[in-house]
């Protein structure tokens, strides 16, 4: 197998020669030392720090029928923990938090990655501090940020709690007190983290979707969309599906796209290796 490709002899040919090397050789070279060293060398644009963890008590309202004076006295009976695994509950749940007295400005950040409506109150006078639901507009001092909610700075008085009642899907992640300042560019950081990937994935499908029509050919149709629905899949592990290019998706459209892409993703990654393995499969005996 020939790597350099013969072309030929004299001027031109060596030119080609030269610029074939240089393009598959010398470029992808340049490329990967430049990252490296923009990795371990220069600065980070988006470096984060300063935040505190805050343990949480949970506590599943099954019936959603707690008041907030009954959840925070059942919750003043649960063990605090770093983080709580929904196991895919949709009833609501009560959290409870004490934020530590803090020199700057401090955010609480709630880094649930699938809750849609949070309400929080100051405890113990259970005065209420606002209400953030996803696609929706906020009120008080609570705000949708990242992939979760945050109380924002001055809410509350230093050494005071707040109950939350969200409702969520997955796990909730444990609670941080950050500098005002710092959320701001770690939410900047995760906007831009999750645009590269969408940005990325989307225009690889549509080159493929190129490909496609000038081919001719199905299956690189079907490796575009499923590239697209592994990438909304992707988004519903990260908790960032509530979006799609640039758009905030209507509240009551958020469910039920989640289990049409789950559903759709199982089925192109079954026709789409299935397809392109049907040679070998069929030599070790398996028909699909």
């Amino acid at each position: 197998m020939r790597l350099i490709p013969d072309f030929g002899s004299g001027a031109n040919g060596l030119l080609d020669s030269v610029l074939y090397r240089f393009s598959v050789i010398g470029v992808p070279v340049l490329i990967v030392a430049v990252t490296l060293l923009a990795v371990f060398g220069w600065r980070a644009e988006y470096e984060v720090g300063g935040s505190t963890p805050v343990q949480i008590r949970v506590l599943e309202d099954e019936r959603a029928a707690l008041t907030p004076d009954e959840a925070l006295s059942r919750l003043a009976r649960v063990q605090p923990v770093a983080h709580y695994d929904t196991r895919l509950s949709e009833s609501p749940f009560w959290f409870a938090f004490r934020a530590e007295t803090a020199t700057a400005p401090t955010v609480i950040e709630l880094p649930s990655r699938h809750a849609q409506v949070t309400q929080c109150w100051s405890a113990p006078d259970l005065r209420p501090l606002g209400t953030a639901e996803r696609g929706a507009e906020s009120s008080g001092e609570i705000r949708p940020v990242k992939a979760g909610f945050a109380i924002d700075p001055g809410a509350q008085p230093p050494g005071a709690g707040s109950s939350v009642g969200p409702r969520s899907w997955a796990r909730s992640d444990r609670g941080h007190a950050v500098p005002a300042s710092q959320l701001e560019v770690s939410n900047e950081k995760f906007h831009r983290n999750t645009g590269l990937l969408d940005g990325g994935l989307i225009v690889l499908a549509l080159f493929v979707l190129v490909t496609a029509l000038i081919n001719r050919e199905w299956m690189y149709v079907l490796f575009a969309t499923w590239l697209v629905a592994s990438l909304r899949l992707g988004a519903i592990s990260a908790g960032w599906d509530t979006h799609w290019l640039e758009k905030a998706v209507p509240q009551e459209w958020i469910f039920p796209l989640r289990k049409y892409t789950v559903a759709a993703n199982y089925v192109l990654t079954w026709v789409l290796f299935s397809t392109l393995l049907k040679d070998e499969l069929k030599r070790v005996g398996h028909s699909c």
